[in-house]
C-alpha cells in the first residue's frame, strides 16, 4: 500500500498546487482590496472634514430694481422700472414708447458698473 499512497500523492499533486495558487491569489485580491478600502475611507474622512467646513450661500435677493433696453425707431432706450424684471417671452407695454414689446433676455445691462438687471425687449408688430 505504500506504493499506492506515493502514486495518489503524485497524482493529487498538481491539483493541491492549483488550489493553493489560486487561495494565494485571492489572499492578494483581499488585500489590494482592503488597501483600496482604506483609501477610500481615508477620502471619504477628508471630504466630510471639508464639506462640514463649508458655509451655506443665501440665495441671491431678488432685484427692487431693473432696467429696461427698449429699441425704438430712431434709439435705444433705457428705461428704469421698481421691482423684479420681467421673465423672457413676457410681453409688455412700455409707456414711455408706444406698442407692445416681448421679453427675449434678462441680463447684465449694457453699461459697465450697473448691477440691476437689465431686460432686453423687442417689439411685437
Amino acid at each position: 500500500m505504500p506504493a499506492t499512497a506515493a502514486a495518489t500523492a503524485t497524482k493529487e499533486e498538481p491539483a493541491t498546487r492549483f488550489a493553493k495558487d489560486q487561495l494565494k491569489a485571492f489572499i492578494e485580491r483581499i488585500e489590494r482590496l482592503e488597501e483600496e478600502n482604506h483609501r477610500l475611507l481615508d477620502e471619504l474622512a477628508r471630504l466630510r472634514g471639508e464639506f462640514a467646513r463649508l458655509t451655506v450661500a443665501e440665495a441671491p435677493k431678488q432685484a427692487s430694481a431693473h432696467l429696461l433696453f427698449v429699441p425704438t425707431p430712431e434709439r435705444y432706450l433705457l428705461v428704469e422700472r421698481e421691482g423684479a424684471p420681467p421673465a423672457r417671452g413676457e410681453e409688455l407695454q412700455v409707456f414711455e414708447v408706444e406698442g407692445r414689446f416681448t421679453v427675449t433676455k434678462v441680463g447684465r445691462a449694457p453699461y459697465p458698473g450697473e448691477l440691476r438687471p437689465c431686460a432686453y425687449l423687442l417689439r411685437l408688430a
